[in-house]
């Protein structure tokens, strides 16, 4: 990649996790992350930043280790809403009858309404950080991952942020 594309995809970097992502986080609110007011999330993102703006190399990817660490957070926060979600989805479990698959329908009454669409979005927001933070790690490392590497890899992250 030329110089000017590094760049770019390192401002992209840049906003993306250090001001969209943790703005994404707000937005979600604490039901959905722990903490997404914290200063632990552009921070994180500021040490990728910084790794980025070193040659690659061991303290590169040392510097990836809290975005990774964030990452992993929003993961585990993604399948914990997407497990709920599937709960409250799933119609109940009624032996020896034949049930209608309605949403929401619940023993003894209705259950908050799901929007599932809302739900799905959420959960892949959530969940697509962590394949951007796998690409960066294994990018300033100069691994390949899944078959690509250099300038796959480096696209990867600020892709994987704003998806």
């Amino acid at each position: 990649m030329s110089p000017a594309g590094e760049a770019v995809v390192g401002l992209l970097v840049a906003l993306g996790a250090v001001v969209v992502l943790p703005l994404g986080l707000r937005l979600l609110g604490p039901q959905v992350v722990p903490a997404p007011r914290s200063a632990a999330w552009p921070l994180a993102g500021a040490a990728a930043v910084v790794s980025l703006l070193l040659p690659h190399s061991r303290l590169a990817v040392v510097l990836t280790l809290p975005f990774v660490l964030a990452s992993a957070v929003l993961l585990g926060a993604g399948v914990r809403l997407a497990v709920r979600t599937l709960r409250d989805v799933a119609p109940p479990a009624r032996p020896g009858r034949a049930h209608a698959v309605v949403p929401g329908d619940r023993a003894g009454g209705l259950a908050p309404r799901v929007d599932l669409a809302v739900r799905v979005a959420t959960v892949t927001a959530l969940v697509l950080p962590a394949v951007g933070a796998s690409a960066l790690v294994a990018e300033r490392a100069e691994w390949g991952l899944l078959g690509f590497s250099g300038t796959y890899l480096a696209l990867t992250v600020p892709h994987m942020l704003y998806a």
